[in-house]
């Protein structure tokens, strides 16, 4: 009877043992897992956050771009339209210079007008008095005439 009792309280205390490591063994698990839930939770916040900010930086990005796009078709007009002004510059250049020989060569028929009209008004004169010299004053001015077309 004594071994019987013996192997029944050696029984008792690994039964006892089992169930202390067991009940042990299940309140770490529970630990863990609510932890692991802590965890998770965080992640999830982590990763809410993280798409947020993916989705704040893909509509900026997408501003910029289009910014960008603006300001590319702005700068492709600006430069079409400062071609077309260095085109109408050197056409008012070309008209300045075409102008400034015109005058050049006017003011040279001016003078020849001016002479021979000074030619023939100094022999209208010479004839209204009755000097000879009128028809030599004339002859005087005749290339001056011819040279404007008069």
């Amino acid at each position: 009877m004594a071994t019987g009792r013996r192997w029944l309280i050696v029984i008792g205390v690994i039964a006892a043992i089992l169930v202390g490591s067991g009940l042990w063994r299940r309140s770490q698990l529970i630990e863990e897992r609510a932890h692991a839930r802590t965890e998770r939770g965080r992640a999830l916040r982590e990763l809410t956050a993280l798409q947020q900010g993916l989705v704040t930086a893909t509509r900026a990005a997408g501003a910029v771009e289009a910014e960008t796009a603006v300001a590319r078709g702005a700068t492709v007009e600006l430069v079409a339209n400062a071609e077309t002004l260095v085109v109408q510059i050197r056409v008012v250049e070309r008209a300045r210079d075409d102008a400034a020989l015109a005058a050049f060569v006017a003011n040279g028929q001016v003078g020849r007008m001016r002479e021979c009209l000074d030619g023939i008004n100094r022999a209208l004169n010479e004839v209204a008095v009755g000097d000879p010299k009128g028809v030599a004053t004339l002859v005087s001015v005749r290339a001056s005439c011819r040279a404007v077309g008069a």
